[in-house]
């Protein structure tokens, strides 16, 4: 009976919402936004103190608010737009049944109504939009999938949504975990795989149109932009990505010329050439020697067609597959480091003088040394102020083919912060414990080695057992460097900006269809804030300065935050620098200064927070040639556990 009422009453109720379609009170006006009396002050500038803000930055706001007003009287209006084409399905909604199964957080309707202060009047009409607004998501989805199965039935027949959710749900173990979780049906999983796929799929077309391509059909890439084929398209042909000599290689700054009589191609790029008899696996090289290819050229509707990643490489390009995009990426490293470089010459003398290069001698390792003291004073007008210090001594080893590191750090006067910061423990076993890692804290090491060669990275430190992250304490973990040694590894000529952008993303690409992108991007950002067009000069030295709060919606009147870099160029590349920081709020104070030159490194932290605290800290490094070489891999002997996954290592192994 309850039910029965319950449906007449959403009957008569979407049928009073169709007869509101006729007045205009759901219609939009262009108001002004709330003025300050609306809101309680006295004056707009009372209203702006109080706020933090600027006029123009309320008045963006409230035209921001007044907008979401809009869409949401838009979005009700469709609602009720559909209920009035769906009387039916209308009537047999039941909104308690809504309710229970979309907010089974709340115990009852009622609660529900109180905490959002409505009535059952409004409950009622709220849960018949949230259900209508539902159908119509629904069926938008569906046309869109109609359309999209139209446009590509041979995708849509291929699809398989389990291999679909092992590529793109991988951290799940299984679909059935993935659908007990999300408490799903089969059918709700696959029709949420094909969802997810439809809009993937869709977005990577959209892409490759973008960037020059086909949306359909095999790409190749060179520097973020796809070469258009005029005539014969790109193909698959033995597991190889074949093209169009002449079209490709001119595209790539290469020409072709072809000799009739014996059937030959002739690549020209940059003083460099080598010839290719069509129809065989051969390059013939300027040296005289040869190379053989694992697939042999052929024409095609009168075009050589050739493989592009042997050609490519000849050529002096990157050759990447992206599988997702069906797409061959060539990446020009020496112009995507050049088009970098030059934007960041002062930048770059900063990163030259960090590596050392000015201290590196022929056959000898660079030995980087470094100590670092903090000294913390707790405030305490009561009972006296309290002070801790800690200290941390390095040394580094590093050439050509390995870096070896060892930190030691007396943390002793961190078990007293932590038991005056959390109280004094009354369970005498929780204190105990607690004081058992008092020994390891005072002479806490951690030794790190990379193998650059191998591309392995080991750390060994006795805290990974007191943490249970292994059980042996002489153990070591070693974890895949993924590219890491190749911008390790980088010689002082080549430690710019560019040159570990390009080496960190090009190592290993997930995306290669963004490669370019990915590389040209993040330097476009940093340019903007340490691009050689942001310094001013200064005598013999550039300039650059940020104020971090100006323009901010956070910034009070009283708050500061500048950053300042200066640099003097030395030589042909190296550089002075100083790097000052000045921040302050109410009570608060922060100020850093790092400096450097060759071979030398400070760093001055003081901070000051009113009746609170204050702390010192003091880096000093020092880079110098020597005769020591770094070892690789661990001591002959030793335990070692190896860590595949590199974000297991760093959410604990």
């Amino acid at each position: 009976m309850k039910k029965k009422i319950s449906n007449l009453f959403s009957l008569a109720l979407s049928l009073v919402l169709t007869l509101s379609l006729a007045v205009p009170a759901f219609a939009y006006e262009d108001t002004d936004p709330p003025q300050w009396e609306q809101l309680g002050y006295s004056s707009l500038e009372e209203m702006l103190t109080d706020c933090g803000m600027t006029e123009e930055e309320y008045y963006d706001l409230a035209a921001y608010y007044v907008e979401e007003e809009k869409s949401q009287q838009e979005w009700e209006a469709a609602c009720l737009e559909w209920l009035a084409a769906h009387p039916e399905e209308a009537a047999a909604f039941d909104q308690n049944v809504y309710f229970e199964d979309s907010y089974f957080w709340y115990d009852s309707p009622e609660e529900y109504m109180e905490a959002y202060g409505i009535t059952e009047l409004e409950f009622r009409q709220q849960m018949l939009n949230y259900w209508a607004g539902e159908q119509m998501e629904q069926e938008k989805f569906q046309n869109e999938l109609d359309a999209f199965i139209a446009d590509h039935p041979k995708e849509y027949a291929a699809f398989d949504p389990y291999i679909y959710f092992a590529q793109e749900y991988s951290w799940y173990a299984s679909p059935e975990e993935y659908m007990k979780g999300m408490d799903m049906t089969q059918e709700e999983f696959r029709r949420e795989m094909l969802s997810s796929w439809m809009y993937d799929f869709q977005y990577m077309e959209q892409q490759k149109a973008l960037y020059g391509g086909m949306a359909d059909g095999l790409n190749v890439m060179v520097n973020g932009v796809c070469i258009p084929f005029p005539d014969a398209r790109p193909e698959i042909t033995n597991d190889r990505t074949m093209v169009p000599l002449a079209a490709a290689m001119e595209h790539l700054g290469a020409e072709v010329s072809y000799d009739q009589a014996t059937h030959t191609a002739v690549v020209s790029m940059d003083g460099f050439s080598f010839s290719h008899a069509i129809g065989t696996n051969v390059l013939d090289l300027p040296d005289g020697s040869t190379f053989t290819m694992d697939t042999d050229s052929y024409v095609k509707e009168g075009r050589t067609m050739v493989p592009i990643a042997f050609f490519a490489q000849y050529l002096g390009y990157e050759v990447y597959w992206d599988a997702d995009y069906y797409t061959a990426v060539l990446l020009d490293r020496e112009e995507a480091v050049a088009l970098i470089d030059e934007q960041f010459t002062l930048f770059n003398r900063i990163l030259y003088t960090l590596s050392g290069a000015d201290q590196r001698k022929e056959g000898q390792s660079l030995k980087t040394t470094c100590d670092m003291e903090m000294v913390l004073t707790v405030l305490d007008s009561l009972h006296g102020d309290k002070t801790y210090s800690m200290s941390m001594d390095s040394i580094s080893l590093a050439n050509e083919s390995a870096v070896q590191d060892t930190y030691t750090m007396d943390l002793t006067d961190l078990m007293d912060l932590i038991l005056d910061m959390t109280g004094s423990y009354s369970d005498p076993e929780e204190l105990a414990e607690l004081e058992a890692y008092r020994p390891l804290l005072a002479d806490l090491t951690f030794d790190i080695r990379m193998d650059l060669e191998g591309e392995y990275l080991y750390l060994h430190s006795p805290l990974f057992a007191e943490l249970e992250l292994v059980e042996d304490p002489d153990t070591w973990v070693a974890v895949s460097l993924y590219g890491l040694n190749e911008a390790a590894n980088l010689a002082p000529d080549e430690f710019t900006l560019g040159n570990l952008l390009v080496t960190l993303e090009a190592a290993d690409p997930t995306d290669a269809f963004h490669l370019w992108n990915n590389i040209t991007g993040p330097a476009a950002q940093l340019a903007e804030y340490v691009g050689d067009d942001c310094f001013t000069k200064s005598g013999s030295s550039y300039v650059v300065e940020w104020d971090l709060m100006e323009g901010s919606y956070y910034a009070y009147k009283d708050e500061t935050f500048t950053v300042q870099l200066k640099i003097t160029p030395s030589g042909s590349k190296s550089c002075t620098y100083s790097l000052t920081m000045d921040a302050a709020a109410d009570g608060a104070a922060l100020d850093i200064l790092l400096s450097g030159s060759s071979g030398k490194i400070n760093m001055d932290m003081d901070l000051h927070i009113k009746n609170m605290l204050k702390a010192t800290l003091e880096l000093t490094c020092r880079i110098t040639s020597t005769t020591q070489k770094p070892q690789p891999q661990p001591p002959a002997g030793s335990k070692i556990e190896y860590i595949n996954d590199f974000s297991d290592a760093v959410l604990g192994w």
